[in-house]
């Protein structure tokens, strides 16, 4: 498995020192081949997009956080919840068995603010706030009626993070393209999703993900600007790994803007593989765009 990881670096590095000859479609999909693994890329800029492995749904898994605060934010936007409102967790709130630093620091339960509880679900992808978002703000089932008022038309979300820990088959229950999933980035980066302190929430928690940082962050030069949400799933019988997935918008420090998403599914790749995948796909993106977008 050490090997396989260190031979996987060696190719992501030569691939970044080889991209510019070659065009940033042809350099992803050549990297792509060498694994074992169904993955989809789309980075979206001003005025293209490049869709890889786009025409199907991958599953969400964490990254449905996301688009959940959105939703969430959206509907207590119309009623005028302030997000320095108090909201309970009981004990019975805090399932077991799942990850949850909230259960951690608060195993008999704990009042918090709405929005440190998005940044608890976002920031730090806690099951137990996200679960905790869908009983008291919105449900799955009007999570997808929202996104697809918004016309992101290729997303299902029809399951609760523990619905997926009782049943792990059920991480397809919410799923989307990476299209659609880097998209919405984009127009949550444009201030087209939500405005004032819902708005700012949101920016604030995906800002400061605190997962994923040997994924798309890792190749960024320093000074940039990343909003980025991760997704893990399951390790099924066959020890394929059903989701493991990261999607954001960047800002370079030049000023280079683009959304990107990454998803992963049935792989047979270790996750250490997986992490270096996605890391070397930000890295060639961010290169190529660097170079050939206009300042």
């Amino acid at each position: 498995m050490i090997r396989a990881a260190i031979s996987s670096i060696f190719l992501l590095a030569a691939l970044l020192q080889t991209y510019a000859a070659g065009n940033l479609e042809k350099t992803i999909s050549q990297l792509l081949s060498q694994y074992d693994a169904t993955i989809g890329v789309a980075v979206i800029t001003s005025n293209d997009t490049l869709e890889i492995n786009c025409n199907r749904t991958y599953p969400l898994a964490s990254v449905m956080k996301f688009p959940q605060a959105l939703a969430a934010c959206d509907a207590m936007q119309e009623k005028g919840t302030p997000l320095d409102s108090i909201i309970t967790l009981t004990k019975s709130d805090l399932h077991e068995n799942t990850y949850s630093p909230i259960k951690e620091l608060f195993p008999e339960g704990s009042e918090m603010t709405i929005d440190s509880l998005l940044f608890y679900s976002i920031a730090l992808s806690d099951n137990n706030a996200c679960d905790k978002i869908f009983s008291t703000f919105i449900s799955p089932e009007n999570t997808e009626k929202f996104l697809h008022k918004a016309g992101f038309n290729s997303f299902e979300v029809s399951v609760t993070e523990d619905d997926m820990h009782r049943n792990p088959s059920a991480i397809n229950g919410n799923s989307a393209t990476p299209t659609d999933v880097a998209a919405l980035f984009q127009r949550f980066a444009n201030g087209r999703m939500l405005s004032g302190e819902y708005f700012h929430s949101v920016w604030n928690a995906l800002v400061n993900c605190q997962t994923g940082t040997s994924q798309l962050k890792k190749p960024l030069p320093a000074g940039s600007i990343i909003l980025h949400k991760t997704g893990t799933g399951f390790r099924d019988g066959n020890g394929r790994i059903t989701a493991q997935n990261d999607a954001g918008w960047i800002r370079l420090p030049d000023g280079t803007e683009y959304s990107i998403a990454v998803f992963i599914t049935d792989s047979a790749e270790s996750d250490t593989t997986n992490s270096a995948i996605i890391a070397g796909i930000s890295g060639i993106v961010c290169d190529y765009l660097n170079a050939h977008l206009p300042k």
